[in-house]
């Protein structure tokens, strides 16, 4: 158990306060980041954050994402903001693939919503939260979802920071609109029974 999570973070994440989501843990009865043994990239988020990140965690006696309490977050910014929508369908897509028992965490390769389709500059680059995810979460499977998040996956492999087998990296179109996820043979049930044969 790495207790030293906070320590680890406060070196790339703004501290005391953030205000963007480096990443979130979605196992809901065992927050520890190390209770969960997939990772899921995106390129971005679609609904920013109204509450400080560090309030999602419980440090004592060991750290714990609490997912209720950013989920309260998420809810209350749609809501007040008006989104059409009660959830994003990448949401939709991960809450698909939380209820068929796959514990991932969920992360991105861009720190922030970029409205841009020139790439991830520097200074918006996830990279450094990724590569500690990576390494320190015993991950059995990656899912990178968007053509940002394989470039990301893909770089980190060949800097050897990624050691998993091919067959482990699940490179998908993005959670957007067009993706299915109702289904056991939708395209989101047929990544999770891929993912759950490796697990």
């Amino acid at each position: 158990m790495h207790n030293n999570w906070k320590e680890l973070l406060k070196e790339m994440v703004p501290y005391p306060f953030c205000d963007y989501r480096p990443f979130v843990c979605r196992n809901e009865k065992n927050g520890s980041p190390e209770a969960h043994d997939v990772l899921i990239i995106g390129k971005e988020v679609a609904t920013n954050l109204d509450s400080n990140w560090w309030c999602f965690w419980d440090w004592e006696p060991e750290p714990r994402f609490i997912y209720e309490r950013f989920e309260k977050d998420y809810l209350e910014h749609r809501r007040r903001n008006r989104e059409y929508f009660k959830k994003s369908h990448t949401r939709y897509c991960l809450d698909a693939i939380h209820s068929r028992g796959i514990n991932a965490v969920e992360t991105n390769a861009s720190k922030v919503a970029t409205n841009s389709s020139e790439g991830i500059d520097a200074w918006d680059s996830n990279k450094d939260v990724v590569q500690l995810l990576i390494k320190k979460l015993p991950l059995k499977s990656i899912v990178a979802h968007g053509d940002e998040a394989q470039n990301l996956v893909r770089d980190l492999r060949m800097e050897g920071v990624i050691h998993l087998p091919d067959d482990r990296i699940f490179q998908k179109s993005h959670f957007g609109w067009g993706v299915s996820y109702k289904d056991d043979d939708s395209s989101i049930g047929r990544l999770c029974e891929d993912i759950k044969r490796l697990l």
